[in-house]
C-alpha cells in the first residue's frame, strides 16, 4: 500500500507515463526476495537512469522504501544527478529520498517487531502444552499412587482380619471340641453340637468376606504398571486392549507369567527393547512377550519357563514360543465363563 503510494505521489509530479513505468518495474523487482547485494544493484540501475532522465529523482522516496535496510548514506548518491544538471528537483528528490528511507526503517522496525512477537507467542503456546502434559502425567502418577496405597492398606487390613478372626475362631472351635470331649452331660451336647457348627460356618463366612476382601483390594492394572516400571533392563511397549477384565485368580496368573517373562529376559537376554501386547478376542485371551534378543540354546527343563507353563495350565491354556527375530511367548486362554463351561461339562 505504501509502495503504490509513493509510485502515484510521483507520477503526479512527473506527468510522464514512461518513466512511471521505469519506476514500477524497478519497484516491483524490489519486491521480490532478493540479497542485500540485489537490493543495490537495483537501486544502482535506477541512479543510472536518474542521470539520462532527471525526472525519477521523484521516484527516490519509493526506491528508498524498497531497498532499506541497506545503509542510507548510500541512498544520498542518488541525489548527484539532480546536483549534475543542476535541476531544482534536486530539494524534491532529498525529501523523498528521505521520507521512502524513513517509511521503509519504520515498515523493517514493524516487520522485525511483528515477528518477535510471533516467535513469543510460539514459545508461550509450545511451554503452555508443555507444562499441561507434564501436569497431566504428574496426575496421572498422583492417582496412580493414591491407587495403590489405598489398595495396599485394604490388603493390610484383610490380614489384620484373617489373622485376628480366624484366630479367635478357631480357639473356640478347638475348646468347643474339648469340652465335647470331656462333657458328661447329655443334655448338653446338643447345645455343644449346635454351638460347634454355628462356630464352623461363621469361620467359613469370615473366611469367604476376607478372600473377598482380599480379591477386591487387588487390581490388575495396577499390577501390570508396577511390572513395567520395576522393569529397568531396556525399553518395554505395552500394548493393552481388554474391554472385558478376567477375574481376580486369572488376572493373579498373568502378572505371575510376565514377571517371570521379564525376570527371564532380565537375566539371559541381551534384548534392546520387549514388547508386551494384552488383548481380548471373542472366546479367549491373549499375551504377547517379545524380544529382539538373540536366541541361543533354550533349556527345556528351566524354572522359568516351567513355572510359566504351569500357571498356563492352571489356566486351561496353550502356549507357543517363537524363536524367530528373537524370542516371543505367545500364550492364549479362554474366558472364565468358557472354562466354568466345560468345567460344568465334565
Amino acid at each position: 500500500m505504501i509502495r503504490w503510494g509513493l509510485l502515484l505521489l510521483g507520477l503526479s509530479q512527473v506527468g510522464r507515463v514512461d518513466l512511471f513505468l521505469i519506476a514500477l518495474c524497478i519497484s516491483l523487482l524490489q519486491a521480490l526476495p532478493l540479497s542485500q547485494g540485489g537490493q543495490k544493484g537495483l537501486f544502482g540501475i535506477g541512479l543510472g537512469l536518474v542521470f539520462l532522465f532527471p525526472e525519477l529523482t521523484y521516484y527516490f522516496g519509493l526506491w528508498a522504501y524498497g531497498g532499506y535496510p541497506f545503509h542510507p548514506l548510500i541512498c544520498l548518491f542518488s541525489v548527484l544527478p539532480a546536483l549534475f544538471y543542476a535541476d531544482p528537483t534536486f530539494l524534491w528528490g532529498c525529501i523523498w529520498l528521505a521520507f521512502g528511507w524513513q517509511l521503509g526503517k519504520l515498515e523493517q522496525n514493524y516487520l522485525q517487531d511483528h515477528t518477535r512477537l510471533k516467535h513469543q507467542r510460539d514459545d508461550f503456546v509450545e511451554k503452555e502444552r508443555f507444562l499441561a502434559e507434564q501436569n497431566a502425567r504428574l496426575e496421572a502418577e498422583k492417582q496412580y499412587e493414591i491407587e495403590i496405597a489405598r489398595l495396599q492398606e485394604r490388603n493390610r487390613i484383610a490380614r489384620d482380619l484373617h489373622d485376628s478372626i480366624g484366630h479367635v475362631l478357631s480357639s473356640s472351635l478347638l475348646q468347643v471340641g474339648a469340652l465335647q470331649a470331656v462333657n458328661q452331660d447329655q443334655r448338653l451336647e446338643p447345645l455343644l453340637q449346635t454351638l460347634s457348627q454355628t462356630l464352623d460356618r461363621g469361620m467359613h463366612s469370615a473366611r469367604q468376606s476376607l478372600h473377598d476382601l482380599e480379591d477386591a483390594s487387588w487390581d490388575f492394572d495396577s499390577e501390570l504398571q508396577r511390572c513395567i516400571h520395576q522393569f529397568q533392563f531396556c525399553p518395554l511397549t505395552l500394548h493393552q486392549q481388554i474391554d472385558h477384565p478376567f477375574s481376580t485368580w486369572q488376572g493373579k496368573h498373568v502378572i505371575a507369567i510376565i514377571n517371570e517373562a521379564l525376570h527371564n529376559v532380565t537375566r539371559h537376554s541381551k534384548a534392546t527393547r520387549v514388547q508386551l501386547t494384552l488383548s481380548e478376542q471373542p472366546g479367549f485371551y491373549q499375551l504377547i512377550i517379545a524380544d529382539n534378543g538373540p536366541v541361543g540354546k533354550i533349556k527345556s527343563g528351566g524354572m522359568g519357563l516351567a513355572n510359566m507353563q504351569e500357571r498356563v495350565q492352571l489356566l486351561k491354556g496353550h502356549w507357543n514360543l517363537d524363536t524367530q527375530n528373537g524370542f516371543k511367548i505367545h500364550i492364549s486362554w479362554p474366558k472364565e465363563e468358557k472354562i466354568h463351561e466345560d468345567h460344568d461339562r465334565g
